[in-house]
């Protein structure tokens, strides 16, 4: 996906979904932006879309397959709130 966007921070918006991978975004953020040396413009919006469209097609996929659970519901819940959908990600429902 990175390829087709050539966005970089379209890994960064979707690392913290992995389960295998490091679960905090604040220090990998901190630590991309560190070695960037500046922040990109459009830093927020962009990490709010990408985290989005991951999370689309993770619960997308998750409900087919029959295995939708709380933590695809909240981190739906979440992205649509960083995305400025929703007023609060703890009252969302699927």
């Amino acid at each position: 996906e990175n390829a087709v966007a050539y966005d970089p921070v379209s890994d960064l918006a979707s690392a913290h979904t992995w389960v295998c991978h490091f679960p905090r975004r604040e220090k990998m953020t901190e630590g991309y932006l560190d070695k960037l040396g500046y922040k990109p413009d459009n830093f927020e919006e962009r990490l709010a879309l990408h985290f989005l469209r991951t999370m689309i097609w993770k619960a997308s996929f998750a409900i087919k397959g029959g295995r939708f659970v709380e933590r695809h519901r909240k981190l739906l819940a979440d992205a649509l709130f960083e995305a400025r959908l929703i007023e609060s990600a703890d009252d969302f429902v699927v």
